[in-house]
């Protein structure tokens, strides 16, 4: 093998590395922002590192082809990061969209669904090894059904501000009137 393919491996393994450790700072802030972490960390080793790997990547905003050349598009299309990665405040987690969509939400699936099997196996997860998943999945789905409202309805306020403030409202806006006439037999409405 020759210097310029290890130069490239090399750099391509210092490239990787750095993309999990931030895919773990993610996860793990995500964690603690949710005020979640201690509870994560009772369970497995095991566990826990396999529910890492099903973190989502972070969303990528990508315009149409059709509005590739729209101004207005790529303004909406350079804030959306911003907004994504905003804290949503409420009632003392400040969790953000990317928080929620990348590790939260999976993170939940993972809880239930192990919890779900365990009770099919006939496992007593109340008092056996499965109890911290049982805690951890209850912690999560009161704290999921606390912010998930939140989180879309100031998210969304904030995609729509976003878009009003980068658009421009159409000033060539037609007022008419309209007028009740009645013809015999049937009623219409006629512009004037």
């Amino acid at each position: 093998m020759s210097q310029k393919q290890k130069a490239k491996l090399k750099k391509r393994a210092e490239h990787q590395h750095r993309n999990e450790l931030r895919k773990l700072e993610l996860f793990n802030a995500a964690l603690r922002r949710a005020g979640l972490s201690e509870a994560f960390h009772r369970i497995l080793p095991e566990v826990r590192n396999g529910w890492r790997g099903m973190m989502l990547p972070v969303p990528e905003i990508v315009l149409d082809a059709s509005a590739a050349d729209c101004e207005q598009a790529r303004g909406i299309q350079k804030q959306m990061p911003q907004f994504l990665r905003i804290p949503i405040a409420g009632r003392g987690q400040e969790v953000s969209a990317v928080d929620m969509v990348c590790v939260l939400i999976p993170l939940k699936t993972c809880a239930d669904t192990l919890v779900e099997y365990l009770r099919r196996c006939g496992d007593n997860v109340e008092t056996g090894p499965g109890r911290h998943v049982v805690d951890f999945a209850t912690q999560m789905g009161a704290f999921m059904q606390r912010q998930q409202n939140l989180l879309l309805k100031d998210f969304t306020s904030m995609v729509w501000m976003t878009m009003v403030y980068n658009t421009r409202i159409d000033e060539r806006v037609f007022w008419s009137k309209f007028a009740n006439r009645q013809t015999p037999g049937e009623r219409s409405f006629r512009r004037s």
